[in-house]
C-alpha cells in the first residue's frame, strides 16, 4: 500500500536558533509517495519558500518518583491563552527517574504542563490527595524546552478534562535502572505483591528468607523482559514474623524486609 509523505526543512538564515516564517528564514516542503520501500529524493535550492509552521518539543524530566512506581501517569501540555492542547501522553511510571517528551509546541507561547499519577488506580482523575497532581509552566520562546520536576507533595487540582478530542498516546517507558520496590500491602496476611524494574532483559531470581537466613520460598527464577514487573507472594504456609526478600538480576542485587501478620 502506498503512502504519501512530506519533508519539511528550513535554514536558520538570521541565526537566532529558532524558526521564523519566510522570508526571514528560508523554508521548503517536499512531498513524495512511497510505493517501493526506500526512497531517495533530490532538492535544488530555490526561492519557492513555504511557511512550514515549525514545531518544537517539550521534555519533562521526572526525579524521585519512587512513591509512584508502577502507577499510571497522564501528562498534557496546554497553551495558557486559549486552552489549545499541544499533546498528551500516558505512561506507566517505570522507575524513580524517567523522561516524557511531547512534540507540537509552537514558538513563543505560554504553556501549562498538567500531570497526575493515578494513585488510587481507578483509571480516572480524582482531585488531590486521592490522586497526586501537579502543574508546571513554561514559555517556548527558545524553541525546544526541557524542565526538571522533583517529586513533592505540593499538589494542584488540575481539573483534568478532555480539552480537545485528542486521544491519549500510551507510551511504554523502559526503566533506566534496576530497582526493587517495597512489597504491598505490608504488613500482609497472607498475600502480598512485589514489584521490580528491569532496564534490560535479565535472568531474575527472587527468594524469601526468614529472619535467621533460612530460605523459605522461591518466587521467581526465570528469564524476563525489560520493563516493570509485579509478582504475587502467598505466605499461607509460613508463620507470622519478619521475612526478607532478595532479588538478583544480572549484576543487580537488593533486599527488603516484609512483615507477615496472622
Amino acid at each position: 500500500m502506498s503512502k504519501e509523505y512530506k519533508v519539511e526543512m528550513y535554514a536558520d538564515l538570521n541565526k537566532n536558533g529558532t524558526y521564523d516564517a519566510p522570508p526571514i528564514d528560508h523554508a521548503w516542503e517536499i512531498k513524495f509517495t512511497n510505493t517501493t520501500g526506500d526512497v531517495a529524493t533530490e532538492f535544488t535550492h530555490n526561492t519557492d519558500f513555504k511557511d512550514v509552521g515549525w514545531k518544537y518539543q517539550y521534555t519533562l524530566n521526572l526525579i524521585n518518583m519512587t512513591p509512584h512506581i508502577g502507577q499510571q501517569m497522564y501528562i498534557r501540555v496546554v497553551r495558557s491563552d486559549n486552552s489549545e492542547e499541544a499533546g498528551r501522553k500516558s505512561v506507566v511510571i517505570p522507575g524513580a527517574e524517567f523522561s516524557i517528551s511531547i512534540p507540537q509546541i509552537e514558538i513563543d507561547h505560554d504553556y501549562n504542563v498538567d500531570f497526575f499519577s493515578d494513585h488510587n488506580g481507578n483509571g480516572t482523575y480524582d482531585a488531590p490527595p486521592t490522586d497526586h497532581a501537579w502543574r508546571m509552566t513554561f514559555n517556548s520562546s527558545t524553541g525546544n524546552f526541557v524542565q526538571n520536576f522533583t517529586h513533592n507533595t505540593s499538589f494542584t487540582d488540575i481539573q483534568w478534562t478532555d480539552v480537545t478530542a485528542v486521544d491519549d498516546e500510551i507510551v511504554e517507558v523502559v526503566p533506566n535502572q534496576f530497582s526493587l520496590s517495597q512489597n504491598y500491602p505490608n504488613p500482609f496476611n497472607p498475600e502480598t505483591r512485589i514489584q521490580f524494574s528491569l532496564p534490560e532483559a535479565s535472568f531474575v531470581n527472587i527468594k524469601v528468607y526468614d529472619i535467621i537466613g533460612r530460605e523459605v520460598a522461591t518466587i521467581v527464577n526465570q528469564n524476563m523482559s525489560s520493563g516493570i514487573h509485579e509478582v504475587p507472594f502467598n505466605a499461607s504456609a509460613l508463620q507470622s514474623g519478619v521475612y526478607v526478600y532478595r532479588i538478583s538480576a544480572n549484576n543487580f542485587v537488593d533486599t527488603k524486609k516484609m512483615m507477615l501478620l496472622k
